[in-house]
């Protein structure tokens, strides 16, 4: 069955909002294939079945949402959190024939996505009640949040997360072989020298534009909120070629 065309959105759009593109003469494309991608990976590793409450922290435009709406029955249940209303504002207006898809905005202050909000993300509380969820993603999130939110964000995901739910998230992990690769990079969008706590960032003015943490502090964010890693994925992001498994960005899967 083909998903739905009028849940891709305008090209303009996807640029305006900050959404990666790779590919700026096919980004409708794009969109699509990196969605359906991800989420066929998630479905095949048994993550995600149709019945499942699955939260998406970082929705943007619905990217990866679009892919689910044939795949989730009517028992299964999607909500989407992002910072850019916009996108929010996007989502809701285009799935309204999707009952069980829900979009929130969460304004929160971002020196890249949101700059004019007072609220940080370090405090935020997810709208929802603890151990609601089968399933919790995030794509490309925690590369543009700070450490003491990303810590909030993990702890927050740990906590809507049912006993025994699974998290699959996206990071620019940084190691023994990564680090030096991007530290001398020439590319804009990999290149991160300055020193940020935990880890790496692109601009210091900036930090959220682009953000590298050290893998051991990740692991002990996870092992801090009572989430148990069960595999780390190597992306191909920052030039390495070993053991890749991962499309681009590392992924580290874990379960509480």
């Amino acid at each position: 069955m083909s998903l739905d065309t009028h849940l891709v959105p305008p090209d303009e759009l996807i640029l305006s909002n900050g959404i990666g593109v790779g590919d700026r003469d096919n980004i409708g494309k794009e969109f699509q294939e990196l969605g359906a991608g991800l989420i066929g990976e998630m479905i095949r590793d048994g993550l995600i079945l149709p019945d499942y409450h699955v939260l998406d922290v970082g929705c943007g435009l619905g990217r990866l949402a679009r892919a689910l709406t044939q795949y989730l029955s009517p028992a299964g249940v999607y909500y989407g959190i992002d910072i850019t209303k916009s996108s929010i504002d996007w989502c809701t207006e285009h799935y309204r024939n999707h009952p069980n898809f829900h979009f929130i905005h969460a304004d929160l202050f971002s020196t890249e996505y949101n700059p004019t909000a007072v609220t940080p993300a370090a405090d935020y509380r997810f709208p929802f009640e603890s151990n609601s969820f089968d399933f919790i993603f995030s794509t490309s999130l925690y590369t543009h949040l700070v450490l003491k939110d990303a810590a909030n964000y993990m702890s927050e995901m740990g906590r809507v997360l049912k006993p025994g739910g699974s998290m699959w998230n996206s990071f620019l992990l940084l190691d023994e072989i990564s680090e030096p690769l991007t530290r001398v990079s020439k590319r804009p969008d990999v290149h991160m020298p300055f020193e940020i706590d935990g880890g790496l960032t692109a601009i210091p003015h900036n930090p959220e534009a682009l953000i590298g943490f050290r893998r051991e502090t990740i692991e002990s964010i996870h092992a801090v909120h009572g989430l148990q890693i069960e595999d780390i994925r190597n992306g191909s992001w920052s030039g390495r070629s070993d053991n890749l498994r991962a499309s681009y960005q590392d992924v580290v899967i874990a379960r509480k």
